[in-house]
């Protein structure tokens, strides 16, 4: 798994979302399977790290939505992550504030139509 999280990180790199994509989620797969089935530190501090650093780079091309996903399924597994929490919060707000700036624009370009 660890191979698969270092795969990706290196196609993040490079700036190939595609690829690394495909092998953070491998790696999510294997350490999040492995977490929920027995919880052990070790273990869940495998899937952090997986969640980590695809949540970051999820949030650094805009992928709020999954990003805020990912963290949703991790803090299942411990609830008590405030690094993890914070980054939720973070997606969360971001998501929420487009959704408003979405609202006003269809509500101006409602007004300016029916002018």
């Amino acid at each position: 798994m660890e191979t698969y999280n270092n795969i990706a990180c290196i196609y993040w790199d490079e700036g190939d979302f595609e690829n690394a994509t495909r092998y953070f989620e491998e790696a999510l797969r294997l350490t999040k399977s492995q977490a929920t089935d027995n919880r052990q530190q070790a273990t869940v501090a495998g899937y952090r790290a997986v969640v980590m650093v695809y949540g970051k780079m999820l949030m650094s091309y805009k992928k709020y939505a999954r990003a805020k996903e990912l963290f949703e399924e991790y803090l299942k597994v411990n609830l008590d992550d405030s690094e993890v929490k914070s980054l939720l919060q973070k997606c969360e707000n971001i998501i929420g504030k487009a959704r408003k700036l979405g609202s006003i624009v269809q509500h101006r370009d409602a007004e300016s139509s029916s002018a």
